[in-house]
Order: structure tokens, then C-alpha cells, then sequence
């Protein structure tokens, strides 16, 4: 009886305690690893600043609570130019919480931007090593004219190495002075023109300005010494994009040179925006005789004579001209130099020694010519006085109905203006 006693006591006290303390030492059981997913995936930053270096954020993983360093697996394509950089990991060893695998996560490297506040501040920031950067006003920038009648500009000219994607943000401010867009020039005594030391370059330039007035302090008079808002003495790989630019100058909004050495396949690229040259008789609001492409949108030209060229390839598509000439000069047999503005929206002069396949693609434009004598296009002829005449111009007017040009008043010497119906 005793025996029976003592084994149910053990049962009832010390058996629950033994299946207890077996409980105890069971371990639960553990998490089940996750696929690796770019949520995943941290980096040390997300936006970073051009620097001309590799970019190579941390990257860490977490998964189910748990963070750790996964820089050691990965790789990074597109990490040094602005734009859009990828970050790959690729995991090969997994752990308790995430599993092996390959995930991805991209980072913005953004353009670096440099505040200037004064005309040499513009110069240095411009020429500097560092390629992929925004230049940013602060305030309007001027030069005074110096003693020879010549004024210090903003030059843009790569004598030492390429200039790549310089944007310079006017940031709704005034340069006060020329913008010379150049592949050569005279330098005396830190100013630009005359005789001197003299600088040139066959390097390239991508150069872009957007939001601002250049060579006007307001809307109807130039800066002092700024003949020409902008100077294009452009070449081979040379290509400038303006867009809400407005430019002012003596002689002319927008200039370049037509000489043999300013000629190659430099393309200008401007939208929404204007360009006006005072109303004397040898003014324009665009002189461009270089052997370069220009494309012209949504932009207005006013001048005594609004558009004037003697080369190149011209595609003018929405924009408005508007001819002030309060009289007609008739064009003459002359020198084949000079402006020889009469007055007109668009002259065409087909000159000896720019080129012999001057092309105007006109789509879409409005036409303001104040002389009752001008035309809305002038087509002319000069050359050197005792030079045959070879050179033409072609000027393709795209319409969809001749309606629209019934009272389109035009003149040409080379009968090479052509009227394409239907072609925009």
C-alpha cells in the first residue's frame, strides 16, 4: 500500500516539473529567410553632385528587423556622369533573414552648381576643369567700356581643353555686356578686342544659357559698348543652345561671322526667344552669315532689318519678324561686306565667298515690315566688284495652302524661292 501511495505521489508532484523543465530547454523555431528585393536595399545617399569621380554609395540590407553592410557585393554602372546611376547587388551568401540573390537600386547625380555674382567670377566658373555644372547668377553682371571702346564680355572660348555641358542660368538676370561664343579673339591688357595677344582653339564647346536679358538694361536701349548681345565666331563642334534668352545689341540681337574659318558644323539651337538690334540702317535684329546650322522656334527678331544672312542652313518654324526700316535702301552691287540691310523681315544674300548653298527653311512665321517699300522676303545679290556671281540662295517656304501666302510680298534676284505645299 505504501508503494502504491509513493508512485502516485511522484506522478502528481514531480512529473509535471520534469515535462516543465524539458519545455524550457526547447528552442522555437527560427525565421524563415526572405527573397532579397530592391525595398530592401539602403544606400548611403539617393542624390549626389557631379564631381568628375566614381560614385560608390554604402549599400546595407534589411530584412525581418535585421540590418546589415552588403557593400562588398556590389557593383555600380553609369556612376560618374550626371544622370542616372545603378547600384547591382549581388548577394551570394544568404543568412537566417534574407536569402541569396540580386537586387538593384538606382541614385540621381546631379549637375554641380556654381553661384557667381561678378563678370570674372562668370569667366573662371565657365573655363574651370570640372565639366557638368550649372552656373547660377546671383545678380546682374556688367563690364565697363575700357578706353579703346572695347568692353571685357562673357567668353566662352575653350582655348586649353573641351568645354562639355556648361549651363549658365541667368536666373532672370542681366548680363551686361557681350556674350562671345568664340573660337579666337585679341586679348590686350584683359580686354577683348583690338590688337594684342591672341588666342584660338580647335576644341569644342556644348554651351547652354536659359532665362535672362543679355546687352539690354531694359526693353528698348543696349549697355554701352555692347554692339552685339551675342558673338558666334563658331567652327567644328561648336553647339550653343539659348532658351528664354533675350538679347540686345547696337547692331544686332544675335551675330556671326561669315569668314571661311568660322564656317563648319557647329549647330545654334534657340527657343522663346528674342533678339533686337536698334533701327538705324545697319542694323538687325540677327546677323548670321557663318556656314552653320541654325534652328530658330517660338522666337521674335526685330531690327531695321529683323533676319539677315549670307550662309549656312536655316530652319525658322513659329517665330516673328518685325522690319522697323522707316525706308527702303535698295541693295546694290558693293563690296560684298557689311550688314546691306533695306529694310525688310528676312533678307537672303546670296554672297560670293560665304557659300554656295545658303538654305532657308521657313515654317509658320509672322512678318511685321513697317516700310511699304521692304518685303517679307528680300532675296539679293552681292559680290565683289569685280567677281562673278556663283553663290545662290534656296529659301523653301512650307505651307499648307498657297492661300496663306496671297499677300506674301517678295523679292529675288536668283528666282530661288520655292512655296512647298502641304509639307509641314
Amino acid at each position: 500500500m505504501k508503494k502504491i501511495f509513493k508512485a502516485l505521489l511522484f506522478s502528481i508532484i514531480f512529473l509535471p516539473a520534469i515535462v516543465l523543465l524539458y519545455g524550457c530547454n526547447e528552442q522555437p523555431p527560427g525565421p524563415t529567410p526572405l527573397t532579397l528585393t530592391s525595398s530592401m536595399l539602403s544606400l548611403e545617399y539617393e542624390t549626389t553632385t557631379y564631381n568628375g569621380r566614381e560614385h560608390k554609395p554604402t549599400v546595407k540590407v534589411t530584412a525581418q528587423g535585421h540590418t546589415f553592410d552588403a557593400t562588398e557585393f556590389a557593383t555600380y554602372e553609369n556612376n560618374i556622369e550626371v544622370g542616372t546611376a545603378t547600384l547591382t547587388l549581388n548577394l551570394t551568401k544568404g543568412n537566417s533573414y534574407v536569402k541569396a540573390g540580386t537586387a538593384t537600386k538606382e541614385f540621381t547625380i546631379e549637375e554641380k552648381v556654381i553661384e557667381v555674382s561678378s563678370l570674372q567670377q562668370l569667366n573662371n566658373a565657365i573655363n574651370q576643369t570640372d565639366s557638368n555644372h550649372i552656373i547660377k547668377l546671383t545678380k546682374d553682371i556688367t563690364s565697363n567700356v575700357a578706353a579703346n571702346g572695347y568692353i571685357q564680355p562673357v567668353l566662352i572660348c575653350p582655348e586649353s581643353k573641351h568645354l562639355d555641358d556648361v549651363t549658365i542660368d541667368l536666373n532672370n538676370h542681366t548680363i551686361k555686356t557681350e556674350v562671345w561664343i568664340v573660337k579666337e579673339y585679341y586679348e590686350n591688357s584683359g580686354i577683348i578686342g583690338g590688337s594684342g595677344k591672341f588666342h584660338i582653339t580647335d576644341n569644342t564647346a556644348n554651351i547652354t544659357l536659359f532665362n535672362g536679358n543679355i546687352g539690354a538694361e531694359n526693353a528698348d536701349r543696349p549697355v554701352d559698348g555692347v554692339d552685339y548681345g551675342i558673338i558666334l565666331k563658331v567652327a567644328n563642334g561648336f553647339n550653343v543652345t539659348l532658351n528664354n534668352i533675350k538679347s540686345f545689341g547696337k547692331s544686332a540681337g544675335i551675330y556671326s561671322n561669315g569668314q571661311s574659318k568660322f564656317s563648319g558644323n557647329s549647330v545654334i539651337n534657340a527657343t522663346n526667344c528674342s533678339f533686337s538690334g536698334l533701327q538705324s540702317n545697319d542694323n538687325a535684329g540677327a546677323y548670321l552669315a557663318s556656314n552653320i546650322t541654325t534652328n530658330f522656334e517660338n522666337c521674335s527678331f526685330t531690327g531695321y532689318t529683323a533676319y539677315y544672312t549670307k550662309s549656312g542652313t536655316h530652319n525658322l518654324t513659329n517665330n516673328s519678324f518685325v522690319a522697323n526700316g522707316a525706308g527702303y535702301i535698295k541693295p546694290t552691287i558693293f563690296s560684298g561686306n557689311g550688314f546691306n540691310c533695306n529694310g525688310s523681315a528676312i533678307v537672303v544674300d546670296s554672297s560670293q565667298g560665304y557659300t554656295n548653298h545658303l538654305v532657308l527653311n521657313l515654317y509658320n512665321s509672322d512678318f511685321f515690315v513697317r516700310s511699304a517699300k521692304a518685303f517679307q522676303i528680300d532675296e539679293v545679290t552681292t559680290y565683289k566688284v569685280n567677281g562673278s556671281v556663283e553663290a545662290y540662295s534656296q529659301i523653301n517656304v512650307f505651307v499648307s495652302s498657297l492661300d496663306e501666302v496671297e499677300n506674301f510680298n517678295v523679292q529675288t534676284q536668283n528666282n530661288r524661292i520655292n512655296f512647298i505645299v502641304n509639307e509641314r
